[in-house]
């Protein structure tokens, strides 16, 4: 399960940090106090986006990190990134992160990008 651990290890820091005892945190959670033990060890797959939200709420976490953490995308993000302008953009940024050369775009292939990256601001 690559990512887990990591995940798992950012939770335990997080309940700590809020000095909540296990037992407490499931409680708020609404979960099975074994079930949060394996999420913090990283033994268990991360959670639902609904009990991400209230991991974030309860520990006080930053939403992109705890997403990130979890392997995950925002379900807003994934929401977009689900469609073809959406593909096409994470496409193109892959292409700049990796450095391959880009591919001459027309004016309004720029323009389009430049609204999908808007969008992706916005939300």
């Amino acid at each position: 399960m690559t990512g887990q651990p990591e995940f798992g290890s950012v939770l335990w820091q997080a309940r700590c940090n809020a000095g909540l005892r296990l037992r407490d945190a499931a409680d708020r959670l609404r979960v099975h106090p074994d079930y949060l033990r394996r999420l913090e060890r990283g033994t268990e797959r991360p959670p639902s986006n609904r009990l991400l939200t209230r991991l974030e709420k309860l520990y006080g976490l930053e939403r992109d990190a705890l997403y990130v953490a979890a392997g995950r995308l925002p379900p807003e993000l994934y929401e977009m990134a689900a469609t073809a302008q959406g593909m096409q953009l994470l496409r193109a940024f892959q292409e700049l992160q990796r450095g391959d050369a880009p591919i001459p775009l027309s004016a309004q292939q720029r323009a389009e990008n430049v609204r999908l990256s808007q969008q992706l601001e916005r939300a």
